[in-house]
């Protein structure tokens, strides 16, 4: 397996945000994986295992190497599709498959069922990077085997009896539930809601600012004024010119600065 050591330098403005991180030092290959959010996309890095005679109690991956990627959100919806369609029906079946989105025009970002890698059934997502033209085979690729969790059933706190089970899909799910809420919040729906709901209060203060730089003899913004749409049904006899006070930041750089003259003097 070949691993890409994290020295690439993006030269734009970026804005990137940690997300939940799965670990499996006992997977069939080792390693970890960490969802992040990194402008409008979901980010997936995956580190493996140090060799085993540099782990540690405290460190068992990695850190300094990685192969990463990112997915759109239409990539993520054609992910997850495939995973609805191929890959749930496959691992209550116990069958071998596997489902790809292409990422850039030579990765891949997978998610199998893991049959033929480890011989039984274990869900798991992989990075395949620069796939050669012709055998389409990767300059590098990394797993990460998602884990099962055990579960406790009729537990009887005075003898102490229950029965124990196990959620093979437990991770899994939670990996699925992170890709639909990256789906849905990488719309900004949410963030439109937040500024539409915002909107009063920020007019309110700017027309505060407003009057209070108007007393002050501090030049503003020009304020201008909407009329409503004609009323062609003539329902509303006494609607009312409103005025709102439209304000571009840049015009305020010179207010804020007075302002805060104003107030050292």
């Amino acid at each position: 397996m070949s691993i890409t050591q994290n020295n690439t330098k993006d030269s734009k403005p970026s804005v990137n945000t940690n997300g939940i991180q799965f670990s499996n030092k006992d997977g069939f290959e080792a390693s970890t994986l960490v969802l992040g959010y990194w402008n409008d996309k979901l980010s997936i890095k995956m580190h493996p295992a140090l060799e085993k005679s540099k782990q540690t109690e405290k460190q068992v991956f990695d850190y300094d190497h990685s192969v990463m990627t990112s997915l759109t959100v239409e990539k993520m919806q054609t992910l997850l599709d495939g995973i609805e369609e191929y890959i749930l029906p496959a691992l209550i079946s116990g069958i071998d498959k596997s489902v790809s989105v292409i990422v850039g025009s030579d990765s891949l970002v997978t998610i199998g069922t893991g049959l033929s890698l480890a011989g039984r059934i274990a869900p798991y997502l992989a990075i395949h990077k620069s796939l050669q033209e012709g055998t389409r085979k990767p300059e590098s690729s990394i797993y990460y085997e998602f884990k099962s969790s055990p579960i406790v059933l009729d537990y009887e706190a005075v003898s102490g009896s229950c029965e124990q089970s196990v959620d093979k899909f437990a991770e899994f799910k939670a990996f699925l539930n992170c890709v639909k809420f990256a789906i849905a919040t990488l719309m900004n729906a949410g963030v439109h809601v937040l500024r539409h709901s915002d909107k009063y209060y920020r007019d309110k203060l700017l027309a505060d600012i407003t009057a209070i730089a108007n007393k002050l003899g501090i030049a503003t913004a020009d304020v201008k004024k909407f009329t409503s749409k004609p009323d062609v049904f003539g329902l509303n006899k006494a609607t009312q010119p409103r005025t709102t006070p439209q304000v571009n930041s840049a015009d305020y750089s010179e207010t804020i600065d007075s302002l805060d003259n104003f107030m050292e003097d």
